[in-house]
């Protein structure tokens, strides 16, 4: 392992060293199992672009009463050398050159991050909007590097959306996918890709359907998952 940082007071970066001589083969918006001391593995996004392949970056969220994230966070701080398994799921930037319409809530801004800089190190020109919806400012924990980003490739938009205004905050309330909606009616010419929870990329899933959106152009593991399953 390379460094175990604090993010925010719940949210670490983890930067794992890919060993020497060894290709860590994944696209851009993929997922990673972390396996554990008993053989279960935990499954985190990659926060870092393949472009970048020296190294694996994840960004894990730990708060009190959710032991499994917390296991993981101990686990890291424990151990120098983890085992990994890569890559999982079907994410990667399509082949069809449309512009993105990102919509990320909470930690689920991980792959969105991942894909946002592969397509800026494959020097791509398509427009990419993410949303980012968060519960309040202090959860915006990539806020000041995302502002950056936009400055320097004016063909990435970020609008950051909480879901309840703090004090002072002037910016976007409410919910991501929503607002990217109004933003842009017509979503027939985006290739679409959501991250969260599994009820907030559902919910995303059947309003945008009501809206238009066909499955080819939805991209999103935990709907792939379900539709495994047949519970869609």
């Amino acid at each position: 392992m390379q460094s175990l940082t604090p993010l925010t007071d719940d949210t670490w970066r983890v930067m794992l060293t890919v060993p020497t001589h060894t290709r860590a083969a994944f696209h851009a918006g993929q997922y990673l199992q972390l396996r554990m001391p008993d053989g279960s593995g935990r499954a985190f996004s990659i926060a870092s672009a393949p472009e970048h392949s020296g190294h694996l970056e994840l960004h894990i969220r730990a708060v009190p009463g959710h032991a499994a994230a917390l296991d993981v966070i101990e686990h890291l701080h424990t151990r120098e050398v983890v085992t990994v398994e890569l890559p999982f799921g079907k994410g990667h930037l399509p082949a069809t050159g449309r512009p993105l319409l990102l919509i990320a809530g909470g930690t689920g801004f991980v792959p969105m991050k991942a894909l946002i800089e592969s397509s800026i190190a494959h020097q791509e020109s398509r427009a990419i909007y993410l949303y980012w919806g968060v519960s309040t400012v202090r959860s915006l924990y990539w806020h000041a590097p995302l502002q950056l980003l936009a400055a320097a490739h004016p063909r990435l938009c970020y609008v950051p959306v909480l879901s309840q205004a703090d004090a002072g905050w002037t910016g976007a309330t409410g919910y991501p996918h929503i607002l990217a909606a109004a933003t842009h009616p017509d979503m027939s010419g985006f290739e679409i890709f959501v991250s969260g929870s599994v009820g907030m990329t559902r919910a995303v899933y059947q309003d945008y359907r009501d809206r238009g959106v066909n499955d080819g152009q939805f991209h999103c593991d935990w709907i792939d998952l379900l539709r495994e399953q047949g519970e869609l």
